[in-house]
C-alpha cells in the first residue's frame, strides 16, 4: 500500500469523515451517507416489510444525522 492510498483511507474513517462535515463538506457526507446507507436500509426493511417506507425512513434519518452533526463526541 503507498503512502497516498493509507492516507486516502484514514481520510475516510467515519470519524474524519464526520469532522470533514461538520467543516461543510458535503462531499465527506455523501461518502458517509453510501457507506452506511444500505445497512440503514436493511434495517428499516426487516422492521417495516416495505420498500418505500424504508427509503423514507433511512432518508429521514440521514437528515437527522446532518441536523445533528455539531452533536457529535469524538
Amino acid at each position: 500500500m503507498t503512502y497516498l492510498q493509507a492516507q486516502d483511507r484514514q481520510d475516510r474513517t467515519p470519524r474524519e469523515l464526520i469532522i470533514r462535515s461538520l467543516a461543510g463538506d458535503l462531499g465527506a457526507f455523501r461518502i458517509l451517507m453510501e457507506t452506511h446507507k444500505d445497512f440503514a436500509y436493511g434495517i428499516a426493511y426487516r422492521l417495516l416489510h416495505d420498500r418505500e417506507d424504508a427509503d423514507d425512513v433511512v432518508q429521514e434519518a440521514f437528515i437527522r444525522v446532518w441536523n445533528n452533526l455539531a452533536r457529535f463526541r469524538d
